[in-house]
């Protein structure tokens, strides 16, 4: 029993260990970037509630539930948490970054079907809505569904 305990405490250090190398090893990649928007935290709620909290080093889908929805039978899926690859996080956050800049698309009160954005960077918090079927709504849900159902 001791053997199998300690066998399965050395299979719990490799595998933390080398997530902290994975994080570290993509830490340098995006600074070398010199991309100020890579370096945020983001949380997407679309439309219908469901919420998308991502930044560099890791991506998780809460979806709403029918108990949750307005209609009462909606269900936005299951619950995922992933290692987003990075190639798709920087052409979500230059997106989002478009999206911020690009102010037509914005709206003062959240409607059904709007998105919202929240952006942390340092303890600081922006947030913004985005109408309806917008190009900046359209380009991040399309990203974030591909993030999602990427194996």
């Amino acid at each position: 029993m001791f053997y199998k305990l300690n066998i399965l405490s050395w299979l719990l250090s490799i595998i933390l260990l080398t997530s902290c190398d994975v994080t570290k090893k993509r830490n340098k990649q995006v600074a070398t970037t010199g991309n100020n928007w890579y370096q945020k935290d983001y949380v997407y709620s679309d439309g219908s509630a469901n919420r998308y909290v991502f930044n560099k080093n890791g991506f998780e889908y809460f979806p709403v539930s029918p108990a949750e929805s307005s209609s009462g039978t909606y269900s936005g899926g299951t619950y995922i948490k992933k290692l987003p690859e990075l190639s798709l996080f920087y052409a979500l956050a230059d997106n989002i970054k478009m999206a911020y800049e690009t102010k037509a698309d914005h709206i003062d009160m959240r409607q059904k079907g709007s998105g919202l954005i929240e952006i942390s960077e340092a303890g600081n918090q922006t947030k913004f809505m985005i109408k309806m079927g917008s190009t900046s709504q359209l380009q991040i849900e399309k990203i974030l569904k591909e993030i999602k159902e990427l194996k």
